[in-house]
């Protein structure tokens, strides 16, 4: 059950009721990430206060009781105090989340536009056939580099496999092949 601001200033102090109006969407908003995680650890002390004491009077209250129903009407304050404390943190870690996405994305869109902004285009190219229309094999173009040498080395080469490769290739495979027959049990 959400707990609106009516039942929560009913059951908590002032300054829990503070912290737990907060947590609701309308100021929630506002808050810095500093201001959050102190918010978030304010909640779980509240919380687990709240919980352990409704725990402690349970069993307190059960052992004088001697029924567990007399028990859980007894404390029922306690416990929706806690529950209220373990919604209000959901929340708080919920935007905290959603705020720290948001700056690494932002962090990394800055970090990729600083990247274009230096190779003096766009972006790199997006695939083989762009590369090879830039002029080079992507490193030699887009970071310079590579002395002039060593690009008309590297234009040179040939980009594909070489028959000897192919050849080295497929000899392995049948060797693999004849050594699994062998090792078969008849």
């Amino acid at each position: 059950m959400a707990y609106t601001r009516n039942h929560a200033k009913a059951l908590l102090t002032a300054t829990e009721y503070e912290l737990f109006t907060a947590s609701l969407d309308d100021r929630i908003g506002e808050m810095s990430p500093a201001q959050l995680r102190r918010a978030i650890t304010r909640c779980r002390q509240a919380r687990d206060k709240y919980r352990d004491l409704y725990k402690r009077q349970s069993l307190a209250t059960a052992d004088r009781a001697r029924s567990r129903g007399a028990a859980s009407t007894a404390n029922e304050r306690t416990g929706k105090k806690a529950t209220i404390f373990a919604e209000a943190l959901r929340r708080f870690e919920g935007r905290l989340e959603r705020v720290e996405a948001a700056e690494t994305r932002a962090r990394r869109d800055e970090v990729l536009q600083r990247a274009a902004g230096r190779a003096g285009r766009a972006g790199p190219p997006a695939n083989r056939a762009e590369r090879r229309a830039a002029g080079g094999r992507g490193k030699a173009q887009a970071g310079g580099f590579m002395s002039p040498s060593a690009e008309a080395e590297n234009r040179s080469t040939v980009v594909g496999p070489t028959a000897k490769s192919i050849s080295a290739h497929r000899s392995a495979v049948g060797r693999r092949t004849q050594a699994k027959r062998d090792s078969r049990p008849r």
